[in-house]
C-alpha cells in the first residue's frame, strides 16, 4: 500500500505540536542585572521579550540558552544601550506629516514604532496602502543609533466596486453619494462605512466591512440586512374634565413608511384629535438623492382647525445637501395661509405668508434608530400679509439633544426647545403650538400657545434590557404669548418596553405653572403603542 507523503508531513507535525506542548514555559534571566535597573521577571515569551528590549533601546542583546534539567531557562546579555534614535534623510513630504523643516530628528527608543505608524497612517489615508517603511543603514555612535528613512511608495488604490451581500436591493444612489467609495482606499474609510450604515433607519451591518484585493483592483464588501423601519403609533390619552365628573380621550394616529420602494424614502401621515376640539393634519414626504443627485427633496403639509375659529394651512418644500453623515443643510420655502370661520374675535385674522429659510442638523442616532445627539437651527425671514397690512418677519427655532451614557444600564436624556415669532403685529391663529406626550408632559395636547418659547425636557433612563427602560422626567419651560407670560412646570414617570412588533410607552405626569400647585388627581395619564413593521 503507497501512503500519501501528505499523510508524513501532517504526522510530523503533530510530532512537532505534541513535544512544543510538552516543553516547560521559558524564563529568562538577565546577565549583570544587579548593574541595570531593566527587569524581566514577568516575561515568559521570546515576542514579548524582543518588544520590551527594543523599546527600552536594547538593540544589541543576545540570547544564550542555560541547559537545565526539565526547564528552558535563557541568559540575555543586553549590551549596549540606545538611549537616542536619530533618522536621517527626511523628505519634505514627510517633514510636512510631523509640522517640522528638519531632515534629522532624534526621537527616544519607545517612540520609533509611534513615529513610524504616523507615517504609514498617511500613506494608507492617500490610498497608497502597501507602502514600504524601514530604518536602514544603522550606525552607533556613543549612545546614539543613527539611521536612514526608507520609504517605498505603492501605487495609490481606489474602490473599483462595492459589492452587497444579503440586501441586494439596497438603494444604489445611497450606495453612490452616501457611502460615497469613489474615493482612496484607507483602512479608515472600512470604519467610516460601518458607522454610515449604522445611521440608516431602514439598513444593518451584519458583518463587518471587508475588502479584496488583486493585482490590480480592490473591491468593498458591505454585509447588510434589510431592517423593518416602518412604525405605527397610536397614542390614547385620558383625564379628568376640570369641574365636571367625566373623562376627556384625546389622541393620535402616526404612521411612517420608509424604504418601501427601496429608495430610503420615507412618507409619514399623521392625524391629531386633542380632545379639545382641535384637529390636525401633518404629512411629510422626504425623497434622497432625488434624480440620482447628491441633493434631497422634501415637503411638508399640516392643516390645523381649531374648533370653529379658524384653519391653518402650510406648505413647505426644501433642498438638502450632505457635506457628511452626520449633517444635513437645507434651504426651504414656506408658504401659510389662515382663514377665519369666527369674525368675532379680534386677536384673529385672516392672513398669508411667504417664508424662505436655511436649516442646519447635526444627527447622531442610537441603537433604536433615534437621535442620541442632535443639533438642529432654523432661521426664516418673509413676509406676512394680511388684509391691513404687510409686515416683515423673522423665526428662528433650535432643537438640541444629548444623552449621557453613565453606564451600559443608567442614562440621562436632555432636550432643549426653543422658538421665536419676530414681527411687529402677531395674531393668535399664526402663534406656536405645543404642549402634550412629546413636548412638554403633563399638558394638553397643543394647547400651549405661544410665540417665544423655551422649555427643556429632562430624563433619567435605567434600562431593564436592551429595548426596555424605566424613567422619571421632569419637563420645565418659558413660555411668552401676546398677552402673557408662563413658567411651566411638570414632572412624571414612565416605562419603555420593548415588544416583539414594536414599542409599548406608558407614562403619567402632572404639569402645574407658575400661578399653580401640583395636583396629582388632574395628571396625564397617556399609553403609546408604536409598531414597527
Amino acid at each position: 500500500m503507497k501512503l500519501h507523503p501528505y499523510l508524513f508531513f501532517i504526522q510530523a507535525l503533530l510530532v512537532i505540536n505534541f513535544t512544543w506542548a510538552q516543553k516547560n514555559i521559558p524564563s529568562f534571566i538577565l546577565k549583570d542585572s544587579l548593574q541595570s535597573n531593566f527587569s524581566i521577571n514577568d516575561i515568559h515569551d521570546f515576542d514579548v521579550l524582543e518588544k520590551k528590549l527594543n523599546n527600552e533601546g536594547y538593540y544589541f542583546f543576545n540570547i544564550t540558552p542555560i541547559k537545565k534539567d526539565s526547564t528552558e531557562t535563557y541568559l540575555i546579555d543586553l549590551g549596549k544601550k540606545t538611549s537616542i534614535i536619530g533618522i536621517q534623510q527626511i523628505p519634505e513630504n514627510i517633514q510636512q506629516i510631523f509640522k517640522s523643516k528638519k531632515e534629522t530628528i532624534y526621537i527616544s527608543p519607545i517612540d520609533t514604532q509611534k513615529w513610524i505608524r504616523k507615517i504609514n497612517s498617511d500613506f494608507d489615508q492617500k490610498g497608497k496602502n502597501f507602502t514600504e517603511i524601514k530604518l536602514i543603514n544603522h550606525t552607533l555612535r556613543n549612545d546614539t543609533l543613527f539611521c536612514d528613512l526608507f520609504i517605498n511608495q505603492s501605487n495609490k488604490r481606489f474602490i473599483d466596486k462595492t459589492v452587497i451581500k444579503g440586501y441586494e436591493r439596497f438603494p444604489k444612489k445611497f450606495l453612490k453619494h452616501y457611502i460615497a467609495t469613489k474615493r482612496p482606499f484607507s483602512k479608515e474609510l472600512l470604519n467610516i462605512t460601518e458607522k454610515k450604515i449604522n445611521q440608516l433607519t431602514f439598513v444593518k451591518n451584519i458583518k463587518k466591512p471587508a475588502v479584496l484585493f488583486t493585482k490590480d483592483s480592490t473591491h468593498l464588501y458591505l454585509y447588510l440586512d434589510r431592517v423593518k423601519a416602518n412604525k405605527l403609533d397610536a397614542l390614547l390619552g385620558f383625564s379628568n374634565k376640570a369641574r365636571e365628573n367625566k373623562i376627556r380621550f384625546n389622541g393620535y394616529v402616526d404612521i411612517s413608511l420608509t424604504n418601501t420602494l427601496h429608495k430610503g424614502e420615507t412618507f409619514a401621515f399623521k392625524w391629531n384629535n386633542t380632545g379639545n376640539d382641535q384637529q390636525e393634519i401633518d404629512l411629510n414626504i422626504d425623497n434622497p438623492y432625488i434624480f440620482n443627485s447628491p441633493i434631497n427633496a422634501a415637503y411638508h403639509l399640516n392643516i390645523f382647525r381649531r374648533d370653529s375659529t379658524f384653519v391653518n394651512t402650510q406648505h413647505e418644500f426644501s433642498l438638502g445637501y450632505r457635506p457628511h453623515y452626520k449633517h444635513l443643510i437645507n434651504t426651504y420655502y414656506h408658504t401659510e395661509s389662515s382663514s377665519a370661520l369666527n369674525t368675532s374675535n379680534a386677536n384673529i385674522i385672516e392672513y398669508t405668508k411667504n417664508i424662505f429659510g436655511i436649516q442646519y442638523t447635526y444627527n447622531e442616532l442610537n441603537r433604536f434608530g433615534i437621535p442620541k445627539n442632535r443639533v438642529k437651527f432654523d432661521i426664516g425671514l418673509g413676509t406676512k400679509k394680511n388684509p391691513t397690512a404687510n409686515t416683515q418677519q423673522q423665526t428662528f427655532k433650535s432643537d438640541i439633544i444629548y444623552t449621557i451614557e453613565i453606564n451600559p444600564i443608567n442614562h440621562v436624556f436632555i432636550e432643549n426647545r426653543n422658538a421665536y415669532l419676530r414681527s411687529p403685529n402677531k395674531n393668535i391663529n399664526e402663534l406656536y403650538r405645543t404642549g402634550g406626550a412629546t413636548t412638554m408632559r403633563g399638558f394638553l395636547e397643543q394647547n400651549i400657545v405661544a410665540h417665544l418659547y423655551n422649555y427643556a425636557n429632562i430624563e433619567y433612563r435605567y434600562f431593564t434590557n436592551l429595548a426596555s427602560y424605566i424613567y422619571g422626567f421632569s419637563d420645565v419651560g418659558y413660555f411668552k404669548n401676546i398677552t402673557q407670560e408662563n413658567n411651566l412646570l411638570s414632572f412624571g414617570l414612565g416605562y419603555t418596553m420593548g415588544i416583539p412588533s414594536g414599542l409599548l410607552k406608558i407614562s403619567y405626569a402632572v404639569g402645574k405653572n407658575q400661578d399653580t400647585s401640583f395636583n396629582l388627581n388632574s395628571g396625564l395619564f397617556h399609553i403609546n403603542f408604536v409598531t414597527i413593521f
